[in-house]
């Protein structure tokens, strides 16, 4: 993310710690956002356009055709973008977050260059309004926490 200025008021040590909870759970937040927003246009061949993905084969391309009848990118039974789509594991820290995808297919077309790069990748549109989600529930938490409400989780 871009660089943020934090203005204190009150009680350094106070602030520091609600500093350190907003950003976990604004974190938390984006990768909830990233995998309900961003992630399924993935698997569609629009999104296979925007995200500059890898060319498949003839071959391959025939056989989902026959096989599936369609031509969706990372998409072959519709297993992976299934399960992708499904399970959320989503952790937090205070500098990051990570967003686990329980799907092997994914790893195992990694080996060329396809698959997980191309699922986690974020064009400048996405990151734009990741950037601006991060920065209004940040805003939004260190507001709530000056202003002495007791509590910032599940806001």
């Amino acid at each position: 993310m871009s660089g943020i200025k934090v203005r204190v008021k009150g009680n350094l040590a106070t602030m520091a710690r609600f500093h350190g909870e907003a950003t976990q759970e604004t974190l938390a937040d984006v990768g909830r956002l990233w995998h309900h927003e961003m992630l399924p246009p993935h698997f569609t061949t629009e999104g296979g356009r925007r995200y500059n993905y890898a060319k498949r084969s003839e071959k391959y391309m025939i056989r989902k055709a026959k096989q599936h009848g369609h031509q969706r990118p990372l998409v072959f039974s519709g297993y992976t973008e299934k399960s992708a789509k499904a399970i959320r594991d989503i952790r937090a820290t205070r500098q990051r977050v990570k967003v686990t995808l329980h799907t092997r297919a994914l790893n195992f077309l990694a080996k060329r260059g396809m698959g997980r790069d191309e699922v986690i990748a974020v064009d400048p549109r996405d990151a734009t309004t990741l950037q601006r989600a991060y920065d209004r529930d940040y805003t939004r938490r260190m507001r709530q926490a000056a202003s002495g409400r007791p509590t910032m989780r599940g806001n």
